[in-house]
Order: structure tokens, then C-alpha cells, then sequence
């Protein structure tokens, strides 16, 4: 079930970026989704799948801080 939820959250905010794509929150919403992904794989023992869904929200993240250097939320997330 979470692993379905965050799959559908890695959609929509995939969706929505298609609209708006330099927006921040759906940026975030979307490295949030890929990071409950990783865990739901981590946690079904799929650590290739893990480590890709991991990879694709730190790159995001990083992201994020790059464009807005002062955002704590983005720079606390990243950690």
C-alpha cells in the first residue's frame, strides 16, 4: 500500500511538472515520492530499485538547494 501511494505522489507530481516545470513544490513533492520508493523497495530487500529511487530524489534535492540556496526546508531535506 505505501509503496502504491508513493507511486501515484511520483505521478502526479510528474504530471503537474509537465505544466510547471521549474516549480519548486512539485520538484520537492517528487524527490519526496522517489525517496518513499526507495524505502518501500529497501524494505521489500529490491536494493538495486532502492538505490536508483535514491539516487533520483538526492539528485533532485540537490537540485532544489542549487536553485534556492536559502530554502532550509530544501538544504534539511537533502541531509
Amino acid at each position: 500500500a505505501a509503496g502504491a501511494s508513493a507511486r501515484r505522489a511520483m505521478e502526479i507530481a510528474t504530471r503537474l511538472l509537465t505544466f510547471e516545470p521549474g516549480n519548486r513544490e512539485y520538484l520537492n513533492n517528487l524527490a519526496s515520492a522517489h525517496n518513499a520508493i526507495a524505502l518501500t523497495a529497501l524494505a521489500a530487500g529490491r536494493l538495486e530499485d532502492a538505490a536508483r529511487s535514491l539516487r533520483t530524489s538526492v539528485a533532485t534535492r540537490e537540485q532544489l538547494v542549487r536553485d534556492a540556496p536559502d530554502n532550509v526546508l530544501y538544504r534539511r531535506n537533502l541531509i
